[in-house]
C-alpha cells in the first residue's frame, strides 16, 4: 500500500515537472533584446571601466572613473597628512610637483594625470 502511494505522488510530480517542461519549450526562444542597444551598453560599460587609474594616497589602482576624484597637486592641505620628515625617511621619493616635493609629500608618482591635477579615491 505504502509503496502504491509513493509511486502515485512521484508519478503526480512527474506530471507536474513534464509540464513545467512542455511550457518551457513553447515559449524558448524568448525573444532577444535590441542588438544595437546591447551594443550601446556594452560599449558604454567598456568606456567606463578602461581605465587605470591610480590613488595618490593609497596606491590602490582602479578602473572605474566615477569611483575616483581629480584633485588639483597645488592643494596641500588636502595631502599634508602625506608627509614625512626628511630625517626619518632618508631616500628621495620626490613626484615632480614642486608643491608637493617642498612639504615632502609622498604619493604615488602613477597617479599625476598631469602637472596639475593628481588621482584621489
Amino acid at each position: 500500500m505504502y509503496i502504491e502511494l509513493t509511486f502515485i505522488c512521484r508519478l503526480q510530480d512527474l506530471d507536474a515537472y513534464y509540464q513545467c517542461l512542455i511550457i518551457a519549450q513553447e515559449r524558448w526562444p524568448q525573444p532577444l533584446p535590441d542588438p544595437k542597444q546591447l551594443y550601446r551598453n556594452f560599449y558604454e560599460m567598456m568606456h567606463k571601466v578602461s581605465h587605470n587609474i591610480v590613488c595618490a594616497c593609497c596606491g590602490i589602482i582602479g578602473h572605474n572613473v566615477n569611483e575616483f576624484a581629480m584633485v588639483s597637486a597645488n592643494d596641500s592641505i588636502i595631502f599634508a597628512p602625506l608627509a614625512v620628515n626628511p630625517k626619518e625617511v632618508p631616500f628621495l621619493f620626490n613626484c615632480g610637483i614642486a608643491a608637493l616635493d617642498e612639504h615632502h609629500i609622498m604619493i604615488d608618482p602613477l597617479a599625476i594625470t598631469d602637472q596639475e591635477t593628481l588621482s584621489v579615491c
